[in-house]
């Protein structure tokens, strides 16, 4: 771990970027296969740029990677939260969508944004009831064989959801972007294709919810 980074009680990690401005909580995604959890690509190349604009961010290292073990990811963003000022917004990307939409019972955060979410039908929504829920989806995202994918129509039916539960949830498309945010290649972080779209649409978010 950096010097930035936390060891939370369960065995995963927070890892602050520093900052000042209002705090996001920055939830990754997950793999198929078992193994010691991972600093998100998407949320390490994000951070440093929602913080040009103004804002704090931390992530959460889950302890695992694979979204089988979605149960102490759940855990691990509790354990963070309890180590921070009420964030902003929590911004969860894939299964951190899930993470979002469940690990903040009672807390004060009233913003929900995610990216590419992957939420089962199982997941109980209504740990959203008096948030707001943002969806971002990129147009060209869907599962190919050996690629990590979420549809976008998987995405607006948790919209659907949601809204049948009285909840202020909203859908946006990223026109030509990928399930992928960003990768890492030879040790070098790198953005995927319309990766600065991601950012500028995060960014209006953020704003638009603040001046409502």
């Amino acid at each position: 771990m950096s010097a930035n980074d936390v060891a939370l009680p369960g065995g995963g990690s927070l890892r602050l970027y520093g900052g000042a401005g209002p705090m996001l909580l920055l939830l990754g995604g997950s793999a198929y296969r078992p193994g010691p959890g991972r600093w998100s690509a998407a949320m390490d190349w994000l951070a440093p740029r929602l913080r040009a604009h103004g804002y704090r961010a931390a992530q959460v290292r889950y302890p695992s990677r694979s979204w089988r073990e979605m149960r102490s990811a759940i855990q691990a963003t509790r354990e963070a939260l309890e180590l921070l000022p009420p964030p902003r917004a929590l911004i969860g990307f894939s299964m951190g969508g899930a993470v979002a939409a469940v690990a903040t019972p009672g807390s004060p955060t009233k913003l929900v944004i995610g990216l590419a979410p992957w939420i089962p039908e199982q997941i109980d929504l209504r740990g959203l009831v008096g948030r707001r829920l943002r969806v971002l989806h990129g147009s060209f995202d869907r599962p190919l064989p050996g690629v990590p994918g979420v549809s976008p129509h998987h995405s607006r039916g948790v919209v659907a959801r949601a809204r049948e539960l009285g909840i202020d949830a909203t859908y946006q498309t990223v026109g030509g972007a990928v399930h992928l945010i960003a990768f890492r290649l030879g040790g070098r972080l790198l953005p995927a294709p319309r990766a600065d779209r991601w950012r500028q649409l995060i960014v209006r978010t953020l704003e638009e919810d603040q001046s409502a």
